[in-house]
């Protein structure tokens, strides 16, 4: 016959370790430089969206569909599928980057 205890710290045990598993699995944060261009810009007919997706940075907007985004400091450019590649100069301001100018 079974220790109901013996049962009830296997769970527990196994619980921990779905826990631990679930948080070794997140993605680590954006660093700062890619954390001050992260955001929305431009006007609401054309909004620029520069987000991260696992460690990279993407643009998103009109004629930049899910875009990766390569670069440093003030100059980047998305490339396009095709191999085209997009600059995309942004206007750093401490932390954050105020504005972003497509050169398409």
């Amino acid at each position: 016959m079974q220790k109901p205890y013996g049962s009830l710290a296997l769970l527990i045990a196994l619980s921990l370790f779905a826990g631990l598993a679930r948080a070794a699995a997140l993605p680590a944060p954006p660093t700062p430089e890619m954390q001050r261009l992260i955001g929305q810009y431009g006007t609401p007919q054309s909004i620029l969206t520069i987000f991260e997706d696992h460690g990279r940075l993407f643009a998103d907007g009109p004629g930049l569909p899910h875009a990766p985004l390569a670069g440093h400091g003030a100059h980047y450019a998305a490339a396009l599928p095709g191999g085209e590649r997009i600059p995309v100069d942004v206007e750093l301001h401490g932390d954050r980057a105020s504005v972003v100018k497509l050169l398409h």
